[in-house]
């Protein structure tokens, strides 16, 4: 009994090989939903993955999909790179595209060939195939192959995500009056930024919003509400700072004001002290003017 469909163990089976060739492994065991992989020939590296736990993570009924679609879905979660043939067929592909940001320091090894383009702070703008934190990017070459602009394939990326993330995804945080988390299930938080208008259709854009991305899997953000005081921006800035240094690879440690439809850095200055870490904004620039709005300058 396999549990993934009505196709059947052998059927499964099949084309779970199928789609770990398109991820560069092959298939040494199956006990379903168990699967023994080996990347790399011969002498590669084994590891064992658990299908039923991947079906969970991804939320997707792999049982029903073709190998392609398994490889497409799972190559994210496992971060194993896809081969030409699983993204040969952008109709296949385009469900699939996600809009991310990541550092310039990390654009190497498989990431060195990815399509990309300015950002904000040090980020960078990419697409990913896939919402999984290990997922591949959209290459240049592969966008020649689809016949399709950077921005074409960025518009279906974003469109992708409008549909995958919601209100749903977005909390409230404790100690920290007015900020709030987006922390997606089954995408990457700081991906939110792309669709923030969508999440939060009532910020005007004259007021803005304050917003930073210390990890892949989480956006911080503050509605900009006059008068409102200096707390919640207190509490977004410790909070960015927190959260970076929990992480083993931050995105980004910098809080940022998205007004009028640009993004500017405030100058955050993060001091050691003894082991601990305090965060400073100055108050000048448009510090000054953020501060002014929320009424905490006479």
């Amino acid at each position: 009994m396999s549990g993934f469909g009505p196709s059947g163990r052998d059927s499964f089976q099949q084309r779970i090989a199928h789609a770990m060739r398109l991820m560069g492994c092959d298939l040494l065991r199956w006990h379903s939903p168990r699967a023994t992989v080996r990347r790399g020939g011969a002498e590669g590296e084994r590891f064992e993955v658990d299908m039923s736990l991947l079906a969970a993570q991804s939320g997707a009924s792999i049982g029903e999909m073709d190998a392609v679609d398994i490889a497409l879905t799972l190559s994210g979660l496992l971060g194993l790179p896809l081969s030409a043939d699983a993204t040969s067929e952008f109709e296949r592909v385009q469900p699939y595209l996600r809009p991310r940001l990541v550092t310039r320091a990390s654009l190497g090894g498989r990431r060195r060939q990815m399509c990309r383009r300015d950002a904000f702070g040090e980020l960078v703008s990419g697409i990913s195939i896939g919402p999984g934190a290990g997922a591949s990017f959209v290459t240049t070459q592969q966008l020649d192959a689809w016949g399709l602009e950077f921005d074409a394939a960025m518009h279906q990326a974003v469109g992708n995500l409008r549909i995958a993330m919601g209100p749903e995804s977005v909390f409230d945080t404790e100690g920290a009056p007015g900020v709030l988390a987006v922390v997606p299930e089954q995408e990457q938080g700081s991906s939110a930024y792309f669709v923030l208008d969508h999440l939060f259709p009532e910020v005007t854009p004259e007021r803005g919003m304050v917003f930073s991305v210390p990890g892949d899997d989480v956006l911080l953000l503050m509605p900009v509400e006059p008068g409102a005081g200096a707390a919640g921006l207190a509490g977004l800035v410790q909070m960015t700072c927190s959260m970076a240094a929990e992480r083993t690879e931050p995105l980004c440690d910098q809080v940022f004001w998205r007004v009028a439809g640009r993004v500017v850095r405030l100058p955050l200055t993060i001091i050691d002290e003894g082991g601990s870490r305090r965060a400073h904004l100055e108050a000048s620039g448009d510090v000054q003017e953020l501060l002014r709005v929320l009424g905490a300058l006479g």
